[in-house]
């Protein structure tokens, strides 16, 4: 545990100084520790395979981010005195607190109300949940790290023009990302279940049942992608209080609509899924009127322009993508075996986004631009991965 704080210390040290490949590199080990120790060592340790792995991967977690501190010539000092910077933390590390309680509180309010749902309601909101997640993680979260130094200095330097440019390029490219990730995830909702959560004791019925939440679940992948970033946006401007009271709009939103779907319509559990979706899209929804208001305006016009685009890309893609899918099950490929069904995914996933990266030069999407810009950055990355250790050492 102490390892893992200050690791995490690090990590924000780090990510305030605009470094973040020490600790994705950090996090990549602590996962992978978990990993070997439990595959290794199972059937000598048993359950404490997985704990030793957390103790010894925490420990990593934590050297692995020491070069950061001379990167970024950070130096303790101890001393107790009541600053004014210490006072605008407490007011802003409170409502921020909150916030990750009111995400928890909303979470459980969901998973105990499958229970009147009858049984394997509550495995199948699980497992949808979590495949939802997984892109929104992946892209959600860590992009808003990593804005969230660059937007508070712009903020700082009241470059009001630069601040609004980089919300506005940000959504689009986080839309440009998320969008055609939430379309994979419908069409191909069937066979990406079989193959994650497939086996005897999850049988076609509870197959169906997962794949259909995670459609409805799907519909809130763009919104809950962007609501990390928007939250950072109002964190730079020193408002933490506005993303915590839109958190409890967004929990009792989502809990009469869940109550009145599953106490008075009698829905089944997709309908969880849809609530879920609906609230976090009103979330982001209140997040951006909010933010255009406290901005004094952003340029709309152009933004929804894209918008369309992106949306149109992703509607032709996933239509294409989804009768292909059709094809290959129903004739080329048989997927009642688990490699058919990992082969089907794979083919489908290439083309799709191949065919949505096409469409996207087609209509002139400004964002596809991202896809050249990240293939040169990766030299930059390597040569900065030997420039940190080499210094250190």
């Amino acid at each position: 545990m102490p390892f893992f704080i200050v690791g995490n210390f690090l990590t924000a040290v780090a990510q305030a100084n605009k470094i973040f490949l020490p600790s994705a590199l950090a996090a990549i080990i602590y996962n992978l520790s978990i990993i070997i120790f439990t595959l290794i060592f199972n059937s000598s340790l048993h359950l404490l395979a997985p704990i030793t792995g957390v103790i010894f991967g925490a420990i990593l977690f934590f050297i692995v981010q020491i070069p950061t501190l001379r990167q970024t010539n950070f130096k303790f000092l101890f001393f107790l005195k009541k600053t004014a910077g210490l006072v605008e933390f407490f007011k802003m590390i409170i409502p921020r607190t909150l916030t990750t309680i009111v995400a928890q509180i909303e979470a459980t309010i969901d998973l105990t109300l499958t229970t009147f749902l009858g049984s394997g309601a509550y495995t199948v909101f699980y497992f949808s949940q979590h495949l939802q997640l997984l892109p929104v993680s992946v892209f959600g979260i860590s992009f808003g790290q990593a804005s969230l130094p660059y937007l508070s200095e712009l903020y700082q330097q009241e470059k009001k023009i630069e601040f609004k440019k980089i919300i506005t390029d940000s959504l689009l490219n986080l839309f440009f990302i998320s969008l055609p990730i939430a379309g994979f995830l419908i069409f191909n909702r069937t066979p990406l279940v079989r193959l994650f959560f497939g086996g005897q004791k999850f049988d076609w019925e509870a197959t169906i049942q997962t794949a259909f939440a995670l459609s409805c679940f799907s519909l809130s992948i763009p919104f809950h992608t962007v609501y990390y970033f928007l939250s950072r946006c109002f964190y730079a401007m020193l408002d933490s209080k506005t993303p915590f009271y839109t958190s409890i709009f967004s929990i009792i939103l989502n809990l009469l609509t869940s109550l009145l779907a599953v106490l008075v319509l009698k829905l089944p559990v997709w309908s969880l899924a849809l609530t879920f979706s609906f609230s976090i899209t009103v979330n982001v929804f209140i997040l951006v009127f909010i933010l255009n208001k406290k901005t004094q305006g952003f340029d709309f016009s152009s933004f929804f322009k894209e918008i369309v685009k992106i949306i149109s890309a992703t509607f032709f893609s996933s239509l294409f993508g989804y009768y292909l899918a059709k094809l290959l099950d129903g004739l080329i490929l048989d997927t009642t075996r688990t490699i058919n069904v990992f082969l089907l995914l794979i083919i489908t996933g290439v083309i799709y986004f191949f065919n949505y990266i096409f469409l996207s030069w087609v209509f002139d999407i400004k964002q596809i631009y991202l896809i050249s810009k990240v293939f040169l950055k990766i030299k930059e990355y390597r040569k900065k991965i030997w420039e940190i250790y080499t210094t250190y050492e």
